[in-house]
Formats: structure tokens, C-alpha cells, sequence
């Protein structure tokens, strides 16, 4: 997605919008469950982006260092932006 600043937005609705459907409150705990999840899911894109048959290792790199920075600055996971070079 180029626009990255819309998708943030929209991310931000999505999970505002569904924990106001479920009833359910952003607490500490479900923010680290958050931050877990985007994190697995990050760590799977980057393994796909090095061994897919089109690989893109500069893609995988960039995805690896931003979990990391992530995973050291404890921003949300909801936060981490990033644009993948073609």
C-alpha cells in the first residue's frame, strides 16, 4: 500500500471498531496479545520473502529489522508501518 499514513488509519479503525463490537477494553494484556500476534505474523512474512521462488531479501530485511525495533522500543504493534520496496 503506498498511502501508509491511510493505512495506519484504517488499522486503527479496524481495532477500535472491533473491540467496541466485542465489548472488550485495550488493556495491557490484550495489547501484548496484539503486539504477539502482528509479531508472528511479521516473522512469517519476512521467512516468505526469503524463500519464496520470487524472493525478496531486502523486503525480508527491512520486515526482520522492524520487529526487532519494535520488539525493543515495546511501541504497539498496531504502530509499525512499513513499505516494502518493489
Amino acid at each position: 500500500m503506498e498511502d501508509l499514513a491511510f493505512a495506519k488509519e484504517m488499522k486503527i479503525l479496524f481495532l477500535s471498531e472491533y473491540l467496541a463490537a466485542a465489548d472488550k477494553k485495550l488493556d495491557d494484556n490484550l495489547q501484548e496479545r496484539i503486539n504477539l500476534y502482528y509479531d508472528w505474523t511479521a516473522l512469517r512474512t519476512a521467512v516468505y520473502w526469503f524463500l519464496n521462488h520470487h524472493a525478496s531479501p531486502v523486503n525480508g530485511q527491512e520486515l526482520l529489522a522492524a520487529i526487532r525495533e519494535r520488539r525493543k522500543s515495546n511501541r504497539r504493534a498496531q504502530d509499525l508501518m512499513i513499505n516494502y520496496k518493489n
